[in-house]
């Protein structure tokens, strides 16, 4: 009896032993696959997208999205080396930090309204201003940061696999994406990219390129901020208060205000436009 007993465990703990490495087996071979099925380039382009490429001609564009991963925004480095500030510091209520910050703005109102240095009281009209401007200084360069690093980001992935002269119906400059009219051969380059993580039709869908008169009305139109149809000083001074942030470009604004074409629009675009006006250049 009691071999009949010692010769049962032993067979339990051999069934144990092989149920055990059998489900090691198989959870091994699980792990396995799902490394092995990571995603293609293939995998990136949506079927709508690969069925409207497979009736395309190499000369047609297609209208698509492209989403790329996302980037991390290496915001308070950035802001010490604009400002001379540590983001963190100034985030905390009553530092040192932020006392510096609300005295420069104090001097410079003080300066502006013309009274002694250290006279501004900050519970008046006058030094509240100024302390509300000081935060909203911290706010816009914050975000001014932000649209920086996306556009180029998405600038950079862009100028990689495009072609110069293509369109875009809409490019972020606050997230990682835009959308492309784009030929096969420059869809299928995106998406080999590491970066790219999705490509996906965009309506109205395929386009014939434009012909040399259709660029050449695209191309009159670089310059012209307000689109009144002339490029003149009124556009110049669009350039400037975007520069300045006193206003927000849309994004066609934007692009026709680009007129040196490196994907920012700054006082130098104001200056080509105003030399444009002034007839002393023909063309950007």
């Amino acid at each position: 009896m009691k071999k009949t007993v010692e010769i049962m465990l032993l067979l339990t703990l051999m069934l144990f032993a092989v149920a055990f490495h059998t489900a090691a087996e198989e959870q091994s071979y699980e792990s396995f696959l799902e490394e092995s099925a990571e995603t293609t380039w293939q995998d990136k382009i949506s079927e709508e997208t690969w069925e409207m490429l497979d009736t395309m001609s190499d000369d047609e564009l297609l209208r698509v999205w492209c989403i790329l991963e996302s980037i991390e925004v290496p915001v308070a480095e950035r802001f010490r080396e604009i400002t001379g500030f540590d983001l963190d510091e100034l985030s905390i209520e009553g530092s040192d930090e932020q006392e510096r910050l609300f005295a420069r703005f104090l001097s410079a109102k003080e300066e502006e309204l013309g009274l002694a240095p250290g006279s501004l009281d900050r519970e008046s009209a006058e030094g509240r201003a100024a302390i509300s401007e000081a935060r909203d200084f911290v706010s816009e360069t914050i975000r001014k940061i932000d649209k920086e690093a996306h556009t180029n980001y998405n600038q950079q992935f862009a100028d990689e696999h495009l072609d110069p002269s293509r369109s875009f119906p809409f490019f972020s400059r606050f997230t990682t994406n835009f959308a492309v009219v784009a030929s096969k051969a420059e869809i299928i380059s995106m998406a080999n990219d590491d970066r790219c993580v999705n490509i996906s039709y965009y309506e109205p869908g395929v386009e014939v390129p434009a012909t040399s008169e259709e660029k050449n009305e695209e191309l009159n139109e670089t310059g012209d901020v307000n689109a009144d149809g002339t490029v003149n000083s009124l556009d110049a001074a669009l350039v400037l208060k975007s520069d300045a942030n006193i206003i927000e470009l849309d994004f066609d604004a934007s692009m026709n205000a680009d007129v040196n074409g490196d994907g920012t629009v700054n006082s130098l675009d104001a200056a080509q436009i105003l030399k444009f006006d002034a007839k002393l250049i023909t063309e950007f």
